[in-house]
């Protein structure tokens, strides 16, 4: 039923009271929903509210496993529609992983190429010693970055392990350029760089020019809250160096593929 119904009609209510308006009238009171001091009801079929609608003027809550389902070509419309309008969560969501392809800057140091068998472009240095460039990661605005993961391999061969193995590490840069490494420990340099590749034999190092992947710890407590109002989160690499690094005629030096984030303490869905 769309909503109760009469006991009686106009006409009847003129005539004599039937007592067994009294008990209809008395059924659907008790079992109406009281709109003052609440209570909880189990329809047994779908409620279906038109017309102007519904508003909820105080908090709405939906507990246990319930959803918000919309029809097709429907969608749910925050009414401010400005920055600070958006989807919070009444406890912060544990992890959330974004991943990034390395596109690099456009300095000089590395180009972008295509990989034929994945048909995926990767980052690939294009200068010996000691080259420097930097792409952007994937961040969750007002989380915890606790982590990034580079992926990345040894192209062609070598006879040594390099003098200067490849170096990288996770900045943040303020809107003046200052740039602030978010992990500083002691298997980093004092600039927060992590030294790629193995030492055991040129062999290990290589490993097959199977990818490989590192993983960036980011310890810089006060660092560590994503702002991009006020921040971009970057991955800065320097390439291998010095003795035994690769030289011409190899056509590129290693390939720098992607970077893979770990967003903790997530409290809402505002803009990225």
């Amino acid at each position: 039923m769309p909503h109760f119904t009469r006991a009686a009609t106009d006409a009847e209510w003129n005539g004599p009271l039937d007592p067994t308006w009294l008990r209809h009238i008395d059924e659907q009171t008790g079992a109406a929903i009281n709109g003052d001091e609440g209570g909880t009801w189990t329809p047994s079929a779908l409620i279906e509210i038109g017309g102007a609608g519904v508003a909820v003027l105080g908090p709405c809550t939906m507990p246990g496993a319930s959803v918000i389902v919309t029809s097709a070509g429907k969608h749910i419309v925050h009414g401010r529609l400005d920055a600070d309008d958006y989807i919070t969560f009444a406890a912060p969501l544990p992890s959330r992983s974004l991943s990034a392809l390395i596109t690099p800057s456009g300095n000089g140091f590395a180009h972008a190429a295509l990989d034929s068998s994945r048909n995926l472009p990767f980052a690939a240095t294009a200068r010996q010693h000691l080259a420097r460039f930097n792409a952007k990661i994937r961040v969750h605005h007002g989380a915890t970055l606790a982590a990034v993961d580079l992926t990345w391999l040894v192209g062609g061969t070598r006879a040594a392990v390099p003098e200067f193995r490849p170096r990288f590490r996770i900045v943040r840069v303020d809107l003046d350029g200052k740039v602030e490494p978010l992990r500083v420990a002691s298997d980093t340099s004092p600039e927060g760089f992590l030294t790629l590749g193995s030492t055991v034999s040129a062999a290990a190092y290589v490993a097959g020019n199977a990818a490989q992947v590192v993983t960036y710890t980011c310890n810089q407590v006060d660092r560590l809250t994503v702002d991009v109002a006020r921040f971009d989160y970057l991955v800065e690499i320097i390439e291998e160096g010095g003795d035994d690094a690769w030289t011409a005629p190899q056509t590129i030096g290693n390939v720098f593929w992607c970077t893979r984030t770990t967003n903790t303490n997530i409290k809402h869905l505002g803009p990225q």
